[in-house]
């Protein structure tokens, strides 16, 4: 198989994150009126990748679980992206 050949169109499985890409600068805009800009683009970044890891893990697994299992599954991703995302905010502030 080549290398950009993809089998069954495996990254289309993928799309919240990079719709969440796409929403989050414009969401860190919004909340920057209220919050100062690590809080802001941390709060976010929580925002947006809980809901892609949310929307690509029901759409993966096969098995259905419950819905405490999966919101953990998505709310601790989302928790480490924001603190990363929020930490670099804090030291190179892009506005």
């Amino acid at each position: 198989m080549a290398l950009t050949e993809t089998r069954n169109n495996d990254l289309i499985h993928y799309w919240p994150f990079g719709a969440g890409g796409l929403v989050w600068p414009l969401l860190v805009g919004v909340v920057n009126r209220w919050l100062p800009f690590p809080l802001a683009a941390g709060g976010s970044m929580f925002v947006c990748f809980s809901a892609a890891a949310w929307i690509c893990r029901a759409r993966l697994t096969r098995a259905p679980e419950g819905v405490g299992r999966a919101l953990s599954a998505a709310l601790l991703p989302g928790c480490a992206a924001g603190l990363v995302a929020g930490f670099l905010a804090f030291l190179f502030p892009w506005r």
